[in-house]
């Protein structure tokens, strides 16, 4: 009983042909979850960036808030010193 060449090419083609599907599919998977993780990764940049800017933002208002304090004490010392009458400008 011998099997004929054409038996075999075609057993060998349909071996191939779902190998290649097969791979198709996976390489397919892979591309979804490379793109769900691009995605995933834009949106910790931005979330990251969102803090990072946020964390500038509160340094600022807290140098804002050190500024108007300063400046409120120096106004209060001369109201001090001129309610005093030890005069000051």
């Amino acid at each position: 009983m011998e099997i004929s060449n054409t038996v075999i090419q075609g057993a060998i083609t349909l071996l191939f042909s779902v190998v290649s599907f097969g791979l198709s599919i996976w390489v397919r998977n892979l591309t979804a979850t490379i793109e769900k993780l691009r995605d995933g990764q834009a949106e910790m940049h931005l979330l990251f960036q969102l803090k990072t800017d946020a964390a500038r933002d509160h340094a600022q208002v807290l140098q804002i808030f050190t500024d108007i304090k300063l400046s409120m004490e120096r106004i209060n010392e001369r109201m001090d010193r001129l309610i005093d009458g030890n005069g000051g400008h």
